[in-house]
């Protein structure tokens, strides 16, 4: 299947709206590597009177193929691959990126605000103290590999100065729509089989 770029904020304003059900990131400091994950992939109709399902399908596929990577400079943070994948009975994608010297970030708060400096996450890292924190306002996060505290107006993720994985999920508000993966599964099948 050809390689598919997710765009991180999946809201298209000219067709329609793409979004998602849940985003996972992972970044692991010792080798550089990075995945960002989003499950269930949907289209609802948005602002434009000329809305239809195939064409946000189209303008994601256009949009992947030629914008991949290309908010980073790949000298710093090299794009690897991006993918659409079935998950079960929806549509998911991942994007696979190389932090290319993590070392040479002031700090690792710093390299995960870089990542997320283009996305409409909401979210905030800061490095305090020697621990790392990441800020979500209000939204609770379902998994995570630091400890978690949520207060009534806030979800903070600390992980400690010596952590070298950093992952969390976060939920998305998915209203609906109409799932993506039929269009997904009719342009895998139409593929020559070896």
């Amino acid at each position: 299947m050809k390689k598919v770029f997710l765009m991180v904020c999946l809201c298209c304003g000219l067709a329609g709206c793409l979004s998602y059900q849940k985003y996972t990131f992972k970044f692991d400091f010792n080798t550089g590597v990075v995945e960002k994950e989003y499950y269930d992939i949907r289209t609802q109709k948005g602002g434009d009177e000329d809305y239809s399902v195939e064409k946000d399908w189209e303008l994601l596929k256009a949009k992947a193929g030629e914008e991949f990577g290309k908010e980073f400079d790949p000298e710093v943070i090299k794009p690897v691959r991006a993918e659409l994948f079935q998950d079960g009975e929806v549509l998911s994608g991942r994007e696979t990126f190389a932090v290319q010297s993590p070392k040479a970030f002031p700090s690792k708060a710093a390299i995960l605000e870089f990542l997320h400096a283009d996305d409409n996450q909401e979210m905030e890292f800061r490095a305090i103290k020697g621990e790392i924190f990441l800020f979500s306002g209000n939204r609770n996060m379902t998994s995570s590999s630091g400890k978690t505290i949520v207060t009534e107006k806030n979800c903070v993720i600390v992980w400690p100065q010596e952590a070298v994985v950093f992952d969390f999920t976060v939920p998305q508000e998915n209203s609906g729509g109409t799932s993506l993966l039929p269009f997904f599964l009719s342009e895998k099948d139409a593929l020559p089989h070896p």
